[in-house]
């Protein structure tokens, strides 16, 4: 009875062992069909069509990138000082010149006619100024001479009263004759006094009178001077040691004052001007060391100067070089450059993907370790430089990423990987 009961117990196990088989093998079909079905569902890339990074942990540079061209640091424009036709290009673009160097040719003839008009001007003015000078000299004679004449006859007048006054004392002549005498002599030092006086204030007119004089031929040499500055400016000069940029003109061509005609810049002081977009330039700092890949080799330089304004949402940023350009470098040759913003040390990041903004979330396709399929990750960006961008949360060292702009797939969390 107890066997029967034994074998009972062991074929009832059995069947459940059975049961539990079937149950197993149907859960792994459906779990294969599930997995088929969202493998199927999944969108899928090609691996070859990505750009694909990995996570770093290590020193980061934050940095800033843009394009440019190497400027001169010192250059000249040329202008026409007036009105004039172009009668000869001496030098054109190209050509080595010095301070004295003619590069053009200007021709007017009233530029010379007023030579000659500013230069008679100032004879004129300068015999008038003699002739002031004469004028007065005589003048002041005059003066003098009167007063020289008063003062005489103040004296004879004084001696004549001291005179009379011991005769007068001693009862000799009237005291009438007396009287008279000394009002004589009281009128005749009113007149001297008067005449020194006239002639101290002839002095001061006669000085205004000559430097009013003075004053035109003064004006009239320097309208003259500024003639013949202006028609030997018709001759124009490079100014300084350079190359010849620019020649605006042609000959025959018909040139308002002041306008541009020509370009000289020194080639052996260059600079980069670089456009850096507006979103990596709000950090940069004067002095701040610099790359600059001139396609010829690479220079170090330094910012020198930052635009305060914005164009085209790019600032200009100026980068003056510490050590020699390769050779071949010249004004206009494009470039590209790299300005060191911060160096970070033992950071989290990866290579900038598309759309990453610095100091914000946002999430990036994980590849998994198989390499065939890619998850969305929410991740946490920190600072930002030219090609690669801080991690602050959400990957690991490690770890590889979709770059690639992969907008396309928004609505989904999981790509598979051909």
């Amino acid at each position: 009875m107890d066997v029967v009961r034994q074998r009972s117990k062991i074929e009832q196990a059995m069947r459940l062992a059975k049961r539990w088989a079937w149950v197993a093998a149907v859960v792994a079909v459906l779990l294969a069909v599930l997995a088929f079905t969202w493998r199927q569902r999944a969108p899928s890339i090609d691996e070859s069509s990505v750009w694909m990074g990995a996570v770093e942990r290590g020193a980061l540079s934050i940095e800033a990138v843009g394009t440019g061209v190497l400027k001169p640091r010192e250059i000249r424009w040329l202008t026409s000082q007036t009105p004039a036709t172009v009668q000869r290009i001496v030098e054109r673009a190209g050509a080595q010149v010095g301070p004295d160097s003619v590069i053009i040719d200007l021709a007017s003839p009233e530029a010379l006619e007023a030579v000659i008009a500013a230069e008679a001007a100032a004879l004129v003015a300068e015999s008038e100024l003699a002739r002031a000078r004469a004028d007065a000299q005589a003048q002041l004679l005059d003066h003098k001479v009167e007063l020289a004449t008063s003062e005489a006859a103040f004296e004879k007048a004084r001696i004549q009263l001291q005179a009379e006054r011991r005769a007068y004392d001693l009862k000799v002549i009237p005291e009438i004759s007396y009287r008279r005498s000394e009002i004589e002599a009281e009128q005749y030092a009113a007149v001297a006094d008067l005449q020194r006086e006239r002639l101290e204030n002839f002095t001061g007119a006669m000085r205004a009178q000559v430097e009013v004089s003075a004053a035109r031929l003064r004006k009239a040499r320097s309208e003259a001077a500024l003639r013949r500055r202006q028609a030997d400016a018709l001759h124009v000069r490079a100014g300084i040691d350079g190359v010849v940029q620019q020649v605006l003109v042609e000959e025959g061509q018909q040139v308002d004052a002041g306008a541009s005609i020509a370009r000289v810049a020194r080639p052996d002081t260059l600079m980069a001007e670089l456009r850096i977009p507006e979103t990596q330039a709000k950090e940069i700092a004067l002095g701040q060391a610099a790359r600059i890949d001139t396609r010829l080799g690479i220079a170090s330089g330094a910012v020198a100067r930052v635009d305060p304004a914005v164009d085209g949402g790019n600032v200009l940023v100026d980068v003056e070089f510490n050590a020699a350009l390769p050779p071949g470098a010249r004004p206009d040759l494009s470039v590209e450059g790299i300005v060191v913003i911060e160096h970070l040390e033992d950071v989290v990041y990866m290579p900038k993907p598309s759309g990453a903004v610095a100091g914000s979330g946002g999430s990036v396709f994980r590849v998994d370790p198989s390499g065939s399929v890619a998850r969305r990750t929410s991740v946490r960006f920190g600072r930002v430089s030219a090609r690669s961008i801080e991690i602050v949360d959400g990957l690991n060292p490690g770890d590889r990423v979709i770059l690639s702009d992969v907008s396309r797939f928004e609505r989904y969390d999981v790509l598979r990987i051909k």
